[in-house]
C-alpha cells in the first residue's frame, strides 16, 4: 500500500517537473523572442527576456505551492507512518488531483490504524487467555488433591452396612457433588492444556457409535430423535480416544439442550478437505440440530472460556473452549453455522495425518 502511494507521488512529481520546464520555456519564448523578431534593440530584448524569466519563475512558484509542497508534506507524512506514527497532518485538501492523493493517503492511514487496533486487541485477548489458563491450572491443581481425599473417604463410608438411609442419602449427595467439582477441575486442566494426549489409531465412526448411546436415553426422554449417518471406509485417525469422545459428547449435549421435543439431531461423517483451503485431506464429523439456533451477537463468543447462556449451576462455560483446544491439539478445526429458530451445525474437521 505504501509503495503504491510513493509510486503515485513520484509520478505526479515527474509530471510537475515536466510542466515547470515546459512553462518556463514557453513563457520565456513568448515574452523574450517577439522583440527580437520585430527588430527591437538589445536592451529592450534583454528586458523582455528578463520579464519572461520572471513570469516563468512566478508560474513555477504557483505550481510549486499547489503541487510540490503538498506532495512534500505527503512524503514526510508517509515517512512518519512507516516509523509507526499514525497521527499525521497532510495540510489542507487540494481541489485538484493532489486532493485525491491526499484523501487516498488518509484512507490508507485509517486502514493501518484500524488494523493496528485489531492486532492489539487480539494480542491483549491472547495474553488474557494465557493468564486465565495459568490461573486455572494453578487453582485446579490445588483443588484436585483434597477433592480426591473427600471422594475416597465418602466412598469408603458408603460401603458400611450400618448406615441409616438418611445418612447414606447425604453421603451420596456429597459424592455426586464432589464428582461434579472434579469434572469442573478436569475441564480447567483441559482448558489450560495441562493434560497430555494419548494418541492412537482410531476409527471416527467407532467413537461416534460409542458416544451417541450415552446421550440417547436423555434424548428419548426429551422426545428428540438422534440419527447417525456414518460414511463407509473412513481412514484411521491418530486421536486421543477419551478426549475426543468428550468433545463429541459436549457438542451433542449442547445440541440436546438447544433442541425441543419433536426435534432432531443428525450426526454425519465424511471425507473432507481442510476448511482453510489448503487442500489437506481429512475427515469431518458434522453435528446438526433443529434447535433454537444461536444469535449472531453470540457467535463470536461461543469458544470463549466461561461464556455460557445456561442458568447458574447448569454449565461452566468451559465445554466448547476445552473442545476447541482438544481439536486444535489434534491439528483440526471446529466451524459453526447457525440460524435462530432453525438450528445449528457444528463441523469438526481432523487431518488424516497430524502436521508436525
Amino acid at each position: 500500500m505504501r509503495n503504491s502511494f510513493l509510486q503515485k507521488c513520484s509520478k505526479i512529481l515527474n509530471t510537475t517537473r515536466s510542466r515547470l520546464v515546459t512553462s518556463f520555456v514557453v513563457i520565456t519564448l513568448l515574452v523574450g523572442v517577439p522583440p527580437l523578431l520585430i527588430g527591437g534593440g538589445f536592451i529592450a530584448s534583454f528586458l523582455s527576456l528578463l520579464i519572461g524569466v520572471g513570469l516563468a519563475a512566478l508560474v513555477a512558484r504557483v505550481l510549486a505551492g499547489r503541487i510540490v509542497n503538498p506532495l512534500t508534506r505527503l512524503i514526510q507524512a508517509s515517512q512518519e507512518v512507516s516509523e509507526g506514527r499514525l497521527s499525521v497532518d497532510v495540510g489542507p485538501i487540494a481541489s485538484c488531483e493532489i486532493g485525491v492523493l491526499q484523501n487516498n493517503f488518509l484512507s490508507m492511514v485509517e486502514v493501518i490504524r484500524r488494523k493496528r487496533m485489531e492486532a492489539e486487541d487480539r494480542l491483549l485477548y491472547s495474553e488474557t487467555q494465557a493468564s486465565v489458563g495459568r490461573l486455572a491450572a494453578g487453582v485446579a491443581h490445588e483443588i484436585n488433591n483434597p477433592l480426591t481425599g473427600v471422594l475416597t473417604y465418602t466412598q469408603l463410608l458408603l460401603r458400611r452396612k450400618d448406615l441409616s438411609d438418611e445418612v447414606r442419602s447425604d453421603l451420596e449427595t456429597v459424592a455426586q457433588a464432589t464428582e461434579r467439582i472434579r469434572k469442573i477441575v478436569r475441564g480447567l486442566l483441559d482448558f489450560s492444556r495441562q493434560t497430555k494426549l494419548n494418541p492412537q489409531p482410531t476409527d471416527l465412526n467407532g467413537i461416534a457409535f460409542l458416544s451417541i448411546p450415552l446421550m440417547r436415553q436423555q434424548a428419548l426422554v426429551k422426545g428428540v430423535e438422534v440419527k447417525f449417518n456414518p460414511a463407509p471406509s473412513l481412514p484411521m485417525l491418530t486421536l486421543d480416544r477419551s478426549q475426543f469422545q468428550s468433545v463429541l459428547l459436549n457438542i451433542l449435549l449442547n445440541a440436546l439442550d438447544a433442541t425441543g421435543p419433536g426435534g432432531r439431531i443428525t450426526v454425519s461423517t465424511s471425507l473432507s478437505e481442510s476448511p482453510d483451503h489448503q487442500c489437506r485431506k481429512g475427515v469431518a464429523i458434522a453435528l446438526e440440530d433443529t434447535g433454537c439456533g444461536i444469535p449472531a451477537e453470540q457467535m463470536g463468543k461461543l469458544f470463549d472460556p466461561f461464556f455460557t447462556t445456561k442458568e447458574v449451576g447448569q454449565g461452566t462455560g468451559l465445554g466448547l473452549s476445552v473442545s476447541l483446544g482438544i481439536v486444535q491439539r489434534h491439528g483440526g478445526t471446529i466451524t459453526v453455522k447457525s440460524e435462530v429458530g432453525k438450528g445449528s451445525l457444528f463441523t469438526v474437521w481432523l487431518p488424516v495425518e497430524i502436521q508436525g
